[in-house]
């Protein structure tokens, strides 16, 4: 018997369609993933999509493709949640992790692509008639989610659409004036205007989508050819020489063997890395080198400071402070003094991992804590070795773009970057999480080092290249020679002054075609 869909549950079913190979696409051009050429059309879907349905189904698609989106995206924490945490802290079973990825996805991280879908059935009407005010509407109206999506205890920068634009040096430049919101903007206007070409159904529509995105493909090769020097005036300093330390240490080598064959382990990495001869002016261990409050246990103190003195070298030693206030933080150890009380301690926390936000809503999710709950950070520190005032940032903060303008605001004349990404077995993960690193350098025109203990540990310069990195999963260290740059951005001085210029286009366009049409 054959079954005759109604032409609304057709629709219905295409649209599903259109929104999943949407948020498809648009995850396949994810750092890690396939190709970035997917972002220039990948939400035109989308649209489509959208436009084919009225109020709830415009919020329903929205949100399901912010769940899809997300989960492909970021399917790199789910085997973190469903083994690695379980095997290794022993607070929740592999099923509990699996449900804590889906409500991250569902409850945290999709509901403003819902807000999106809602705004934009609202006040789609006002820009209708025009390509150039439709795609003007639709990019300002994401860009604003995605400022919001990035804001509060909850707020997560991972998966902005700018990501998928990393190697695109040219291109990059734009953010030392408008931060990632730009290039969000620029990726939706041209997603829009696809789209629109598209559904007009235009003469030759297809090979106006290529010249499209072949345009700024050009405009990123002469950006990059005309505007990014070849080499900077900075090298025209002594360069701050830095050893990078990457441990390879796993996360149950971390947590349950001898802290003491631990320190052995780490510092006679250190030992090797001194046996090369360079000169250096620092040394530099990844997050968390170690689990346990060092200054707790003497011996370990004390090994660590004899080593240091030996060493005749300062050096930057991770590890939690457990006392009145609790710190994920780093702390600088130099010979003859000790350990100092100069430190950096994490600002921006990780929500249930490193802190439980909203205690009354989520109290129930105090399993996932991996050591214990920190304490935001005091202050935004700058440290100064040898006249050279640089900062550091510790784990996801290299997520989150106003951790780094505060440090170069305060002086930090270069970024260091430590982070413990031992938790995720995937390259992806690895790839995301130093990607955000070369937006940082471009934002602020600073020198970023990424040192991660299993991965990326590398250097890239104030335009966005990178200049080294190291082997990742190794055990290994290697010098990296860091040059300040006192360069004030735009981006640095106004931040997201970007995100009120998208409101301005949606109130003010409106207002001008009312005025006109009179």
């Amino acid at each position: 018997m054959e079954v005759t869909l109604s032409p609304k549950v057709r629709n219905l079913f295409t649209s599903i369609l259109l929104t999943l190979l949407s948020a498809f696409l648009t995850s396949m051009a994810m750092p890690g993933f396939l190709t970035d050429i997917f972002i220039w059309f990948s939400l035109a879907f989308l649209f489509k999509a959208l436009d084919d349905q009225r109020i709830l189904g415009k919020v329903l698609l929205s949100y399901l493709f912010g769940n899809i989106f997300l989960a492909i995206t970021f399917f790199w924490q789910l085997p973190t949640l469903v083994e690695e945490l379980p095997s290794v802290t022993n607070n929740f079973s592999s099923w509990v992790g699996l449900i804590a990825f889906i409500l991250e996805v569902t409850i945290i991280g999709a509901p403003l692509y819902a807000l999106f879908g809602l705004l934009y059935a609202v006040l789609k009407k006002f820009f209708e008639g025009n390509k150039l005010h439709y795609a003007l509407f639709t990019a300002s109206l994401y860009t604003i989610i995605e400022y919001l999506r990035g804001l509060g205890p909850l707020g997560f920068t991972g998966g902005r659409l700018s990501d998928a634009l990393y190697k695109e040096t040219g291109l990059l430049q734009i953010t030392s004036f408008t931060g990632t919101l730009g290039l969000v903007f620029l990726i939706v206007f041209v997603n829009a205007l696809i789209y629109k070409l598209h559904s007009e159904k235009q003469q030759n529509s297809f090979l106006k989508t290529i010249a499209i995105i072949g345009v700024f493909y050009i405009l990123n090769s002469l950006i990059f050819t005309f505007l990014v020097p070849i080499e900077g005036n900075e090298k025209s300093q002594k360069p701050f020489k830095i050893m990078a330390l990457q441990t390879n240490v796993s996360q149950e080598e971390k947590y349950f063997n001898d802290f003491n064959k631990l320190a052995d382990r780490l510092l006679a990495l250190a030992d090797s890395a001194k046996e090369s001869n360079e000169k250096v002016d620092l040394y530099v261990f990844p997050e968390a080198a170690f689990i346990i409050d060092v200054e707790d246990v003497p011996t370990l103190k004390k090994k660590i400071e004899d080593f240091v003195d030996n060493l005749k070298i300062p050096m930057l030693v991770g590890y939690p402070v457990i006392g009145e206030k609790k710190y994920n933080q780093v702390r600088l150890v130099k010979p003859g003094e000790g350990f100092t009380g100069e430190f950096y301690a994490k600002i921006k926390l990780t929500p249930f991992a490193e802190i439980l936000p909203f205690p009354k809503i989520f109290g129930h999710f105090s399993f996932l804590k991996l050591i214990d709950y920190y304490n935001p950070g005091p202050e935004f520190h700058v440290f100064e070795l040898k006249k050279r005032k640089f900062s550091v940032e510790i784990c996801f903060e290299s997520f989150f773009p106003h951790i780094s303008r505060k440090l170069v605001k305060n002086g930090a004349k270069f970024l260091i970057v430590v982070t413990n990404d031992g938790w995720f077995k995937q390259k992806t993960a690895l790839i995301q999480h130093f990607s955000e690193s070369i937006f940082r350098a471009v934002e602020n025109r600073r020198y970023v080092l990424q040192i991660s203990n299993t991965g990326i540990t590398g250097l890239i310069d104030p335009y966005g290249r990178i200049i080294k990195s190291l082997p990742i999963k190794k055990e290994c260290f290697s010098v990296f020679e860091v040059y300040e740059n006192r360069e004030v951005t735009f981006y640095n001085k106004y931040g997201d002054w970007f995100v009120i210029l998208t409101l301005m286009i949606l109130i003010f366009i409106p207002c001008i075609r009312r005025w006109i049409s009179r």
